[in-house]
């Protein structure tokens, strides 16, 4: 359950970035976008890098952004310290000379909080999604263990009925039940039939009267065990 808490914030938390980066998009990664556009007129660095995109690939016609991601790294060099953070921003877009939609990729890294560097490529739909992959993956593993955990471990076993006499033959529901499994009835050991995973059926062997306790055991080891959990007639 923590698994699932933890990678379901994970995942929001990347939508979130996604929605964000819609809505309140990157200011100077917009003006480069605008820039490849043909809407604005950019710094001389900023512009060859427009000016070289836009000879490869043409005018840029349309861009969709699909995704977003953020980083940051520090380092410590030579007595000082630097840090550098990185955004970049995935595009579905259209240029001129594309007769497809391509993924088109802006980056704007910061360092030390002053210089800037742009740089575009065109990226892959997997690099578009990769932000998403890892916590999506998380997510799906957290549900299916929920799932199925009760099918790796023993839980807690109602039987039915809970009371009589020996010789009677009592359904055992619970989960994580195995094929070989045993049922004890106090210091009795018997033999059981695995009808599923859920479900055992033993036979009570003869006891004297009184409430019993019932121990489960899987041919792996693993054993669970309910005081008082059938009552001797």
């Amino acid at each position: 359950m923590v698994l699932l808490v933890l990678s379901s914030l994970w995942m929001a938390a990347t939508i979130l970035l996604l929605f964000y980066s819609l809505f309140f998009p990157n200011a100077d990664i917009k003006h480069v976008v605008r820039a490849l556009e043909g809407r604005e007129t950019l710094s001389k660095d900023v512009e060859l890098l427009v000016e070289q995109v836009t000879s490869s690939l043409g005018q840029l016609k349309r861009a969709i952004p699909i995704g977003a991601y953020w980083g940051g790294s520090a380092e410590y060099k030579g007595g000082e310290s630097h840090t550098t953070k990185t955004i970049e921003v995935y595009y579905c877009a259209w240029f001129e000379k594309r007769s497809k939609p391509t993924i088109f990729v802006v980056q704007r890294s910061e360092r030390d909080g002053s210089w800037l560097r742009f740089h575009t490529y065109e990226g892959a739909f997997f690099g578009a999604l990769r932000m998403y992959l890892l916590p999506a993956t998380f997510v799906a593993f957290s549900v299916y263990w929920l799932r199925k955990r009760d099918s790796f471990f023993l839980s807690p076993a109602t039987l039915s009925p809970a009371t009589g006499t020996s010789g009677t033959t009592v359904t055992l529901r619970g989960s994580g039940f195995q094929s070989g499994a045993t049922v004890s009835f106090g210091t009795v050991q018997v033999s059981s039939t695995l009808v599923d995973s859920n479900t055992l059926q033993a036979v009570v062997p003869t006891l004297p009267p009184g409430p019993v306790r019932v121990i489960i055991k899987n041919p792996d080891g693993h054993q669970y065990s309910v005081d008082d959990a059938y009552i001797l007639q």
